[in-house]
């Protein structure tokens, strides 16, 4: 079949379903991403389109609203051979998110890539997870390409009483170092992002971009041009020092490296009863036994 630019596109399942092939097909109006020439209904149908033992490249073609829908968080099985999953949001918005967008992934050569993409409105309550929450991607374990380019968290919440390490982009993050089934060195790149008007509240590490950064020495962040403000943030577990950081709320072991351009600014940072002594700067909610670069 032919677009209504006479390209020819293929039809998936999903949009014979709905009955787009005899009735003409709108792209603009049916679809919501494609991949190649292959043009899906909804962006979950994409996802699980997805190349299971490659890469795969995502197009989001208009805006999406997620309010009073499910999502089921997207997970790439390096172990089976999955690679890295790129998404290219096209300056499009997604809306009333309950959950976060990526689960996220584990070994082999994969990752995730998101390019160009604003999630707002979104309200995410962790009960279970007890180990990382963010909007756009729970956990990295172990993947070697981790990259977030202008994405942007706006006017949302996201609540954890399970004990998860919560950051407004990324939970928790982890290469791997053992030699005789590794290393794998997990690169975690932000590029432009922002978090503005969100709230997060957790027992664990809460960070304005990062919540857990590096659970392994082989696991490499730099933050360039990032800005966190007019922000909430509060970690509820007690006795405990700083958790809570504007940008990093606990960078573990690995490198973080955060370029002079990112900011922080108008956000309330707060701990159950820890010293009442705020942290000075964007980043002295980092432990010392990071690498930190500033």
């Amino acid at each position: 079949m032919k677009d209504t630019a006479g390209k020819d596109i293929e039809l998936t399942d999903a949009l014979k379903w709905k009955g787009t092939k005899d009735d003409g097909l709108t792209l603009k109006n049916e679809c919501e991403a494609k991949i190649g020439n292959a043009y899906y209904a909804t962006l979950a149908d994409a996802f699980a389109a997805a190349n299971k033992t490659g890469d795969t490249v995502i197009e989001l073609l208009d805006d999406i609203n997620m309010t009073g829908k499910n999502w089921t968080p997207v997970s790439v099985d390096g172990n089976h051979g999955q690679g890295v999953i790129t998404l290219n949001g096209n300056g499009k918005t997604i809306t009333g998110l309950s959950a976060p967008l990526f689960a996220g992934g584990f070994a082999g050569k994969s990752g995730i890539v998101i390019k160009d993409l604003t999630i707002a409105d979104a309200d995410i309550d962790g009960t279970t997870n007890d180990l990382g929450i963010g909007a756009f991607i729970n956990c990295v374990d172990s993947m070697t390409r981790i990259e977030l380019d202008n994405c942007h968290l706006k006017n949302s919440k996201i609540v954890s009483t399970g004990g998860a390490r919560v950051g407004g982009l990324i939970g928790w993050t982890s290469g791997y170092n053992k030699p005789n089934d590794g290393p794998v060195d997990t690169k975690v790149t932000l590029t432009n992002c922002s978090v503005e008007d969100v709230t997060i509240e957790a027992k664990g590490s809460v960070g304005g971009l990062i919540g857990h950064a590096g659970a392994n020495p082989a696991t490499y962040h730099t933050i360039t041009g990032c800005t966190v403000k007019d922000s909430t943030l509060k970690c509820t577990e007690t006795g405990k020092s700083w958790r809570v950081g504007d940008l990093v709320g606990t960078a573990n072991v690995g490198q973080v490296t955060v370029d002079a351009a990112t900011s922080a600014s108008q956000n309330i940072l707060t701990q159950g009863n820890a010293d009442p002594k705020s942290p000075k700067t964007a980043s002295s909610a980092v432990k010392r036994s990071a690498q930190t670069v500033l």
